[in-house]
């Protein structure tokens, strides 16, 4: 299942509603059912509220290891979507997509394409749609394998000397492993020994570096 992370503003604590737009069901061994069912639980164990996920079922966005999807089509899903729910910021993959799968890829290049198009209808009609919510989206820096399971000194010190002189990238720390493998677990048909070695010793795990699409030199605050 490949997934982008959308926020809309709103609630208590952290003035954030997470929703989640998922681009396929998982179906590639024929499971697509169960995956659906999987990712709802692994939701309500985030308190992500079923009304804040999407889950897209169609012919040309179809789970695969050998699978590129049309960024145009994704891009029309991510529209709607978040005209629909409000939507002002993105988290997603980058162009490596953390694991170099291609559905994920495919879903970064969607959603730059999003991003585009967005910015060129708004300098097209400055007068018009002031309402308009403009979308924030970041991509999340895929490392290399090395960095990849250095785990607590990539987390602690590799990533934060890296990214000390960039004020275009935003360090997330996830002290709540817990939480993490809890939800992970909900995937029991894919949750096999690897991914339990990957949710406790992959850096993913406990820090993530968070970029501007579209927007480079844009400071995170």
């Amino acid at each position: 299942q490949s997934q982008s992370q959308s926020q809309s503003q709103s609630q208590s604590q952290s003035q954030h509603q997470p929703f989640l737009l998922c681009f396929s069901t998982g179906n590639f061994d024929g499971l697509g059912n169960i995956r659906i069912t999987e990712l709802q639980q692994s939701c309500s164990s985030l308190s992500i509220p079923l009304s804040n996920l999407q889950i897209i079922d169609h012919p040309q966005l179809q789970d695969g290891p050998n699978q590129l999807w049309d960024p145009q089509l994704i891009s029309h899903f991510i529209s709607q979507f978040c005209q629909q729910h409000k939507i002002d910021t993105i988290i997603t993959f980058d162009q490596f997509g953390v694991s170099y799968h291609p559905n994920h890829c495919s879903i970064h290049s969607g959603v730059r394409l999003f991003i585009q198009n967005q910015n060129q209808n708004q300098n097209q009609n400055q007068n018009q749609n002031q309402d308009q919510i403009q979308v924030k989206a970041f991509e999340i820096e895929t490392v290399n394998i090395l960095r990849k399971y250095l785990c607590l000194i990539e987390a602690l010190i590799i990533n934060p000397l890296l990214n000390q002189h960039s004020p275009n990238k935003a360090i997330i720390f996830s002290p709540n492993l817990n939480a993490a493998y809890q939800s992970l677990s909900k995937h029991k048909t894919q949750f096999v020994w690897f991914r339990k070695l990957f949710c406790l010793f992959s850096c993913y795990s406990y820090v993530n570096t968070l970029k501007p699409i579209n927007n480079p030199k844009q400071k995170i605050q």
